[in-house]
């Protein structure tokens, strides 16, 4: 029987910020059962530690300079095999959710045509956005509909997942992309609103953020703790974590550390429910008697600084250069023929992810794609101790070997 594979993929969730990973303040039962089960892989990064560069990676098993998505305004090639084709040529059914990231907005719309799903049957997607209190739904026509505000994204897609997974058919495939612990999106009129009542936040906490931090909405989502303003994650979360207890670390500028105390507190929160609802749908898989034939892959698509290395009059949310913070994620993998409770430190890229995923199902992807199949070294079947990958964005390029970044002259 062929095994069914599910991707959670996370958006800018750092490795440092897991239970499993050895911080002691956030909370992630459900990372750390799949570390004890599975394997988790140390040293994971992220070829092009931006959105959509690292979407358009992950679904083509190619890199930026061939897939044509440098940055978060280019638009994937549609020429190349892709991830949902490669698995339906197996006879696997496929199913994704949440944003893709792969193409330029459409007519000024968040809605992705069928033409550029790239292969994917069942859809619950759009292209990009983080709404976390108001999902994405869109009529036969690909107009805007409003049916889930008010309720936290992530869990209105569990719901979405499990109710297209009670009816699917032979082997299956899915992806599913978690909103947070990105920063949520707002528009200029939502910041016109909440600018005044934020600013006063930061004075009365004294939180450091100076006038520039406020003027745009990219400067504010990047630098204030949205959660003192508005619904970003449900409050019981929130609850969890006091600021003031939450230690920072020694790469954060002195001036930030009261600014990082609640942005962690954010941040953490974010990744405490994710971890709920990974387990919500862990523990569904094994009550329907699936999840010892399903694969769980859980990983991010970079990880966010959170005022590390930043200085004071900067944003101190965000990613995208070669930094530890920036491209380190999580990378753990359990169920059928994985090896349990294994920690591997070799350097596992973004570009390895796909003839990886299929190695892990059984087949081989074939010529013509520059990563590894690593799932001989996830089953145990051999050992890598050294290993040295590509990181790219547009304006640089770097090597890593798992202990040191290297940027190329």
């Amino acid at each position: 029987m062929k095994p069914n594979l599910l991707i959670l993929l996370a958006d800018q969730h750092r490795v440092s910020a897991t239970g499993y990973g050895g911080n002691p303040e956030v909370r992630t039962p459900a990372l750390d059962r799949m570390a004890g089960t599975g394997v988790s892989v140390a040293q994971c990064v992220s070829t092009h530690p931006l959105c959509a560069p690292y979407r358009a990676c992950l679904q083509t098993g190619q890199p930026g300079s061939v897939n044509g998505v440098w940055g978060n305004q280019d638009t994937i090639r549609r020429d190349l095999p892709t991830l949902p084709q490669l698995f339906r040529d197996q006879g696997y059914s496929t199913a994704y959710f949440g944003k893709c990231h792969w193409h330029e907005p459409m007519n000024g719309s968040i809605y992705t045509p069928p033409d550029w799903r790239l292969g994917w049957e069942h859809w619950k997607g759009w292209q990009n956005g983080h709404e976390d209190y108001d999902l994405p739904e869109f009529d036969a026509d690909g107009v805007r509909m409003h049916p889930h505000r008010g309720r936290f994204a992530p869990e209105v897609q569990v719901e979405q997942f499990l109710d297209w997974h009670a009816s699917a058919e032979g082997p299956w495939l899915a992806q599913m992309n978690w909103g947070p612990p990105h920063n949520p999106s707002i528009s200029t009129e939502d910041l016109d609103r909440l600018r005044e009542p934020s600013m006063q936040i930061n004075e009365a906490l004294g939180l450091g953020l100076q006038e520039q931090h406020f003027e745009t909405p990219w400067w504010y989502v990047q630098s204030f703790p949205q959660h003192l303003v508005t619904d970003v994650v449900p409050q019981r979360y929130l609850d969890m974590f006091d600021p003031e207890a939450l230690s920072v670390p020694d790469n954060v500028h002195a001036d930030n550390h009261r600014l990082i105390q609640y942005q962690l507190r954010e941040y953490y929160a974010q990744i405490a429910a994710l971890d709920d609802l990974n387990s919500r749908i862990l523990n569904e898989l094994e009550r329907r008697g699936e999840l010892d034939n399903t694969l769980v892959i859980y990983t991010s698509d970079h990880g966010d600084w959170v005022g590390s290395c930043r200085q004071p009059d900067q944003n101190c949310r965000g990613k995208g250069n070669p930094q530890e913070e920036s491209i380190r994620v999580p990378f753990l993998a359990m169920g059928p023929g994985v090896t349990q409770g294994r920690s591997l430190d070799m350097p596992l890229s973004t570009v390895d992810l796909l003839p990886t995923f299929c190695g892990l199902v059984g087949f081989d992807v074939g010529p013509g794609f520059p990563g590894e199949d690593l799932s001989p070294v996830l089953r145990g079947e051999r050992e890598v101790t050294e290993r040295t990958v590509a990181l790219e964005m547009r304006g640089w390029r770097a090597s890593f070997n798992g202990k040191t970044v290297e940027l190329e002259s």
